[in-house]
């Protein structure tokens, strides 16, 4: 299996290196080569190089002709307004002040609507760079039309030369791809380019989006498979039998043969699905078998549910169609929202919005810095500090420190490389093309590694090909020095710009999010019931959930990687193991929305005593709920840096209730040994036996029985796994406190009581 995983990742990567060079090869001989009544109009090739890094590595002929589109698109936004303010100012009247608002005001323009694709922004920075950098460095020999002109003509050539790519020797076609491999994740990461090689047509091609979700639907009761598994030591002997063992043997086939379907859902396939043997997901072997609260029983129940799941293709992510009674009185929701989310939806074209307003604010300032001083310190290589930074943009936070040092370091080593290569090719200079290719295949796994990712990767391609691949720009080592010279100093406004506008550090922000994390999660646990369904409340909340882990996760690789500077080591391993319990939760939820609902259903066809019998779990479930969400809010305040920063200003070590005497401390702390909180899980498990025997001994069929025996199983084992991944969390949290301050970690219920009462306070 490992040697099966190498060999596909390198191969994709390999491919795409041969492209990645062909496509640069292209633009090498035609402007070292081709027609002189050609070669006058590409007056930039530098920018033609950086073009194809941008559009060729890793992607697909779909992604190609979408970038070529935006690639188009903003050529159209700087030709426009780059003729009109030459025209206007004139050319022999452009300085080094006047270049720099140029600059600075054009990108912010370009940078704040949001609709605007960031390859369009790139692009766009680039071009303006060139335009009025090089309006500067010529002067009055300057064209109004032509010298626009030449930076449009060259970022052409970096487009064509993409697609040309592309196609030799065959088209690299997503959707061939994602067909052959047909991984759940490969189809999410390629979908859009799949719409521009195949372009959807009502009534003609299928609905890729639905497809998507086709495969979501797939994808979750495979994540709760793997759940179990993980959760279970071995496979529970008392339950294995002939029976039970040739039923799982029946239903791996059908498994595969409902995996097949679904590829058989992708369009030219003439062939027909394969059938489903119904007998087998109608057979129910378990239905007589003990139902026990042993950990890996239920363990190997919830793998048998999860099973069932994807058997009958029941619909787990989004909310079942009978489980919310339709008011015939009601307009339908779309109807009723229609016309407020066209509204929204114009609104927010027109106005943007913070996020757009920081962004482009940062890439405006970045810009015109990096301009401005790279003219002064070297007008006629101030082009490279404005296009160092020009083509990394990307919104929101980044590694900035880890994103500059692989930055810098890719532009030294390509320029030493390319310095290098032209020393040895003296007089041999028609060949100088040649040492290209190894190194654009050295750099494109390069951008898959840890250490440089794709800035240093980009930096260091980028870097050779703009001494390799032109020529007329002096003595090869100066223009080296000169552009990592430059090139550092547009890194340094770079640096300067973001830590003005995201001061905090990455360890900060990740440490607020995991409160923020916590808190979702508490939202989601106060949705469970069992007399009253989930339905979209827990769903929505869920998806609330995975945001945030998701923010949590990009803010922990960067803390990661973040220096530490004088602060303490960020605590990594504790983190990411409190991501992975939060995770795992967050993956649980959506089977507990499932079977409460269906819980609900069943039971309240089997009589009074059923519903009883629910109404008592359902205590034992609140009083459980209370325990966990009391620990989860004292785990979301100790992680939160404000109730931190609160409490170590008071005088007093210990916070005390005057008038009762004793520590207040309305928190309850689970602990890995807490005896009542194991208890309670306990006596809330005992209660499944008991409904399942009524649920055997009822007149209903034979597979809602087994449907029913499966859903309180897997219940049960998600509450029971919801409960130990909260313990487990507290047991990370309280190492975290530790290493942070060891007096801190000896105050920790003190610390849930001062945080309560700074609430109160407020």
């Amino acid at each position: 299996m490992g040697d099966y995983q190498t060999q596909s990742s390198w191969r994709p990567r390999l491919g795409s290196a041969l492209r990645t060079a062909l496509a640069c090869t292209i633009v090498g001989c035609t402007t070292l080569y081709g027609p002189p009544q050609l070669r006058k109009y590409l007056t930039y090739p530098s920018f033609s190089y950086m073009t194809t890094i941008l559009i060729v590595p890793d992607a697909k002929l779909g992604d190609v002709l979408r970038s070529c589109w935006h690639v188009m698109y903003a050529t159209v936004q700087v030709m426009v307004p780059s003729v009109l303010t030459l025209w206007l100012v004139g050319p022999k009247n452009f300085d080094i002040l006047l270049a720099t608002v140029a600059v600075a005001v054009s990108a912010f323009v370009v940078a704040l609507p949001e609709s605007t694709h960031l390859m369009s922004k790139r692009i766009a920075f680039g071009q303006f760079v060139n335009i009025y950098v090089g309006t500067v460095v010529h002067g009055a020999q300057t064209g109004v039309v032509m010298h626009p002109l030449g930076v449009a003509a060259s970022t052409a050539l970096g487009a064509l030369a993409s697609v040309l790519a592309l196609l030799f020797p065959y088209p690299r076609l997503a959707y061939y791809e994602v067909k052959n491999s047909w991984r759940i994740h490969s189809f999410s990461c390629k979908q859009v380019g799949m719409v521009w090689e195949r372009p959807q047509m009502k009534f003609l091609k299928p609905n890729y989006m639905k497809l998507g979700e086709q495969l979501q639907e797939t994808e979750i009761p495979l994540r709760g498979m793997e759940i179990a598994l993980s959760s279970c030591s071995s496979f529970p002997l008392n339950l294995i039998d002939e029976e039970l063992r040739g039923h799982v043997r029946s239903s791996e086939v059908q498994i595969s043969l409902r995996l097949r379907q679904s590829r058989y859902s992708m369009p030219s396939d003439a062939t027909t699905a394969p059938e489903i043997n119904r007998e087998i997901l109608d057979n129910a072997p378990w239905i007589g078998k003990p139902t026990t609260t042993n950990h890996d029983n239920m363990a190997a129940s919830f793998f048998l549910y999860c099973m069932e799941l994807l058997l009958e293709n029941q619909p787990i992510a989004r909310n079942p169609g009978n489980t919310l009674k339709s008011n015939p009185n009601q307009a339908p929701s779309g109807e009723q929202n229609q016309a407020h989310c066209n509204f929204k939806s114009v609104w927010k074209n027109i106005m943007p919005s913070l996020r757009s307003l920081v962004f482009a604010l940062k890439c405006s300032l970045s810009l015109g810095l990096a301009v401005l001083f790279g003219l002064i310190y070297n007008k006629e290589n101030g082009y490279w500090a404005g296009l160092t930074i020009a083509i990394g943009f990307v919104t929101g936070r980044q590694a900035t420190f880890t994103v500059t040092n692989a930055r810098a370091q890719g532009t030294a080593m390509g320029s030493v490389y390319g310095v290098i290569c032209l020393f040895l090719f003296q007089g041999i200079e028609h060949f100088r093309l040649l040492p290209l290719i190894p190194w654009i295949f050295l750099t494109h796994f390069l951008r898959h590694s840890r250490m440089y990712g794709q800035a240093g990767g980009i930096s260091a391609a980028i870097g050779a090909l703009l001494i390799l691949g032109r020529e007329n720009y002096g003595p090869p080592s100066e223009f080296a020095i000169a552009r990592m010279t430059e090139a550092c100093i547009g890194l340094i406004c770079f640096v300067l710009v973001e830590i003005l506008f995201y001061p905090m550090r990455a360890v900060t922000l990740a440490r607020n999010e995991l409160s923020k994390s916590m808190g979702a999660l508490r939202d989601c646990i106060k949705d469970i019931n069992l007399c009253v369904p989930a339905s979209a409340g827990l769903r929505e909340k869920q998806r609330k959930l995975k945001s945030h882990l998701k923010k949590l996760e990009n803010f922990i690789q960067e803390a990661e990687t973040e220096p530490n500077f004088c602060f303490l080591p960020f605590k990594g391993a504790s983190y990411s193991k409190v991501l992975g319990s939060l995770s795992k939760m967050a993956d649980l939820l959506p089977f507990v929305a499932c079977e409460t609902e269906f819980l609900s259903q069943v039971t309240q066809k089997l009589g009074d005593a059923s519903e009883e019998l629910r109404q008592h779990m359902n205590a034992d479930l609140e009083l459980l709920k209370e325990k966990i969400n009391s620990s989860l809010e004292c785990l979301e305040k100790v992680t939160s840096i404000k109730y931190v920063a609160a409490f170590e200003t008071e005088a007093q070590d210990d916070y005390h209730d005057s008038e009762l005497g004793k520590p207040a401390n309305p928190f309850r702390i689970l602990g890995a040994g807490d005896e009542e909180v194991e208890t309670i899980v306990n006596i809330l498990l005992q209660h499944f036996p008991e409904v399942a025997h009524n649920v055997h001994n009822s007149d209903g069929e034979e597979k809602c029985k087994s449907q029913m025996v499966l859903c309180l199983a897997g219940l049960g084992f998600c509450i029971q796994s919801l409960t130990s991944e909260t313990m487990e969390m507290e047991k990370e949290v309280r190492k975290l406190l530790k290493w942070e301050s060891p007096s801190r970690h000896k105050k920790f219920l003190n610390i849930c009581c001062k945080a309560n009462a700074l609430d109160a306070r407020t």
